[in-house]
């Protein structure tokens, strides 16, 4: 199945040239950091602007120093992302396609469609993830929404705490501005659009929960620095 999902991923790489290279223009920042990173066991956590684009362009970002039409034919494969199960089983072509192409489905546990939910973390859920992890890398995106300012859950930092990942944080800037929500529609052309990767985040075996939050928090909001506040 292997050729196959090459194939999808290189027909998806082409489309999204077109979209981030000709009609906006998309960087990369730090991508240094990605150079010593184990092949497994490596967690990016990011901001999130649109459904599905901005795993897209993480694909791009990874794959090489410039946004290329052949990103996607070079793509590491063994990049998978984390994504809401309701998202996922909506109709149509993109989440069969985003489903394929290395999902993996999760419970959100504060929402469920349009009702808001509390429920505790599904232990199948944190197995999936470690699952995705031993065979690669995984993108999530710890807000869990695209909602501005949203706060960042608490399932992420379980999640860390579970499989003790090496955490690479990403920032997203402009997707927003240039595709609608879902990221399927164009709204705006000529957009300076970025992905930055930034060190591995210093969390430690024993931070509590709350810790590994406010590190999460201050490493993925747009125009944040480097550095994370030390524990008070």
């Amino acid at each position: 199945m292997q050729p196959v999902k090459r194939l999808l991923f290189g027909v998806l790489g082409l489309y999204d040239w077109v979209r981030f290279g000709v009609f906006n223009r998309l960087r990369y920042e730090g991508r240094e950091h990605l150079a010593a990173l184990s092949s497994r066991g490596v967690l990016f956590v990011s901001n999130h602007l649109t459904y599905y684009i901005d795993v897209l362009a993480i694909h791009h970002a990874i794959a090489g120093p410039r946004c290329s039409p052949i990103d996607g034919f070079r793509a590491n494969l063994n990049v998978g992302f984390v994504a809401a199960v309701e998202t996922l089983n909506e109709r149509g072509l993109i989440p069969r396609v985003f489903n394929y192409t290395g999902a993996v489905p999760i419970r959100r546990t504060w929402r469920e469609g349009d009702r808001d939910v509390k429920r505790a973390v599904d232990p199948w859920d944190l197995d999936r993830i470690g699952a995705a992890l031993r065979r690669g890398w995984l993108i999530t995106f710890p807000q869990g929404t695209t909602t501005p300012g949203a706060p960042v859950r608490k399932g992420t930092a379980h999640l860390i705490r579970e499989h003790n990942p090496i955490v690479i944080p990403i920032i997203l800037r402009g997707f927003d501005r240039a595709f609608s929500r879902k990221g399927l529609g164009r709204i705006a052309s000529g957009i300076d659009l970025s992905v930055r990767f930034g060190a591995p985040l210093a969390i430690s075996a024993g931070d509590s929960v709350e810790r590994i939050v406010e590190i999460l928090t201050a490493a993925i909001a747009p125009g944040s620095p480097d550095q994370v506040p030390s524990p008070s």
